[in-house]
């Protein structure tokens, strides 16, 4: 069992300026799956946060791991290397690490970049660290070893969304994200399906994520809203997908539900 650090660094980008501020989704999942492999998980958002959370969570982890979106590089760097002073395991993640894993490898303050999904990846490179075994049996990861730079083969995504388990709100303080809203009303962003089949040149989604679009079941998406909806008392819901509507008869049996759940929700 590790102490997992996951952190979100700041944006400088146009959402911040805006005051558009929605929980890291990504690393509640994360969350999520580390738990269930026994790992004890923290989650310093510092869009929301102060820089002393992140350097009192530091001096008690084992491993941190950091979002590395393509406008957050820089900030990721620099929290990377402030973990690596504290003699801590780095790894990286997300869309910008996924696609220039060599450039943030060379820079010497990350040990392993996770490609693509991480919900399952992540927690196996844990486990293999754990146990002081070779990670070249955990798929979709690089490293360095020896000067050069390793990558082991990707890894499928998770194909049945409604195997994966919710993502840990609860771990974020989600109080602190309360000042974006829809017409009054505090906003949540939630995930329902992931892949994108069109492959646009503008857009990493269907490299990143396949272009085999995974969707949840009405089912599944209906009881987290539930939650979202009844514990934590949510009104304003939005639907972060790619493509939310590529099935119209499965958008149509979420409405349909939502409408059976009674639960009145801008989105």
């Amino acid at each position: 069992m590790l102490n997992i650090l996951l952190v979100n660094p700041p944006s400088p980008g146009i959402y911040n300026w805006i005051g558009l501020k929605l929980p890291p989704l990504g690393l509640a999942y994360l969350a999520s799956t580390l738990e269930q492999a026994n790992n004890r998980v923290k989650i310093v958002d510092l869009q929301v946060e102060p820089k002393k959370e992140l350097e009192k969570n530091l001096k008690t982890c084992d491993l941190v791991g950091i979002t590395c979106e393509t406008n957050k590089a820089f900030e990721a760097l620099k929290i990377a290397e402030l973990a690596k002073k504290e003699g801590r395991l780095v790894v990286l993640g997300g869309y910008h690490a996924t696609f220039c894993d060599e450039e943030l490898l060379n820079t010497g303050f990350v040990d392993y970049i996770v490609r693509g999904e991480g919900e399952y990846i992540f927690p196996q490179l844990v486990k293999v660290l754990e146990d002081n075994q070779s990670p070249h049996s955990v798929l979709g990861i690089s490293f360095r070893e020896e000067g050069k730079i390793i990558r082991t083969p990707l890894a499928p995504p998770p194909l049945n969304l409604d195997e994966v388990p919710f993502p840990r709100r609860d771990l974020l303080p989600l109080s602190k994200y309360w000042m974006t809203q829809v017409e009054g009303e505090p906003l949540v962003n939630m995930v329902t399906s992931r892949g994108c089949p069109f492959g646009c040149s503008f857009c990493a989604s269907s490299q990143f994520s396949g272009k085999k679009w995974r969707a949840r079941s009405p089912e599944n998406v209906i009881e987290e809203l539930r939650h979202i909806y009844f514990d934590l008392g949510y009104r304003a819901v939005a639907f972060v997908d790619d493509n939310f509507t590529l099935s119209p008869a499965r958008a149509e049996g979420i409405c349909d539900k939502i409408e059976q759940e009674k639960m009145k929700i801008k989105w």
